[in-house]
């Protein structure tokens, strides 16, 4: 019995776009109540230069196909109120999946992560991270990889 090795997704094409990026600096700050774009500034690696990380922070494929998409957030609750926090992967400035942590507690932090595959035309679409508190005194956590947004091409079209 012979063995057959099929190749899957870009056809041995190892400039599949990729990227994964983070937040390095202070603290963000976003309004109550106010869905607010998450800076990601600093990229661990970027295959088809896809990624801004200077000026929009979002994700642009290059090649039509479907996307599996990631987002991690921590983010800690300095103020005096307990609050609501969502996060949201936007698709061409639409929320597309977001997440909910109830009832966050002054001094505690909040872990989310949101993991989908999204189909993008590879041309004009693209992705980007954002966070809504439902009170002030949320901020993400500047650790490298508590605020984490990557991608790559799982299959294109």
């Amino acid at each position: 019995m012979a063995l057959t090795i099929v190749q899957v997704g870009m056809g041995g094409n190892s400039n599949a776009p990729a990227f994964s990026a983070y937040y390095s600096g202070g603290a963000q700050t976003p309004a109550a109540n106010t869905w607010t774009k998450l800076i990601f500034n600093t990229k661990d690696f970027d295959t088809a230069n896809a990624f801004d990380a200077t000026t929009n922070y979002r994700f642009t494929p290059l090649v039509a196909g479907y996307y599996q998409i990631n987002l991690i957030c921590t983010l800690g609750q300095n103020g005096s109120s307990t609050t609501n926090f969502y996060s949201s992967i936007y698709k061409n400035g639409t929320s597309y999946a977001n997440t909910l942590t109830g009832q966050v507690a002054n001094g505690s932090y909040s872990n989310q992560s949101i993991s989908i595959v999204i189909y993008m035309n590879g041309s004009t679409d693209y992705v980007e991270a954002y966070v809504n508190p439902s009170a002030t005194g949320y901020y993400p956590q500047a650790n490298i990889r508590s605020m984490a947004f990557s991608g790559c091409l799982m299959r294109a079209t």
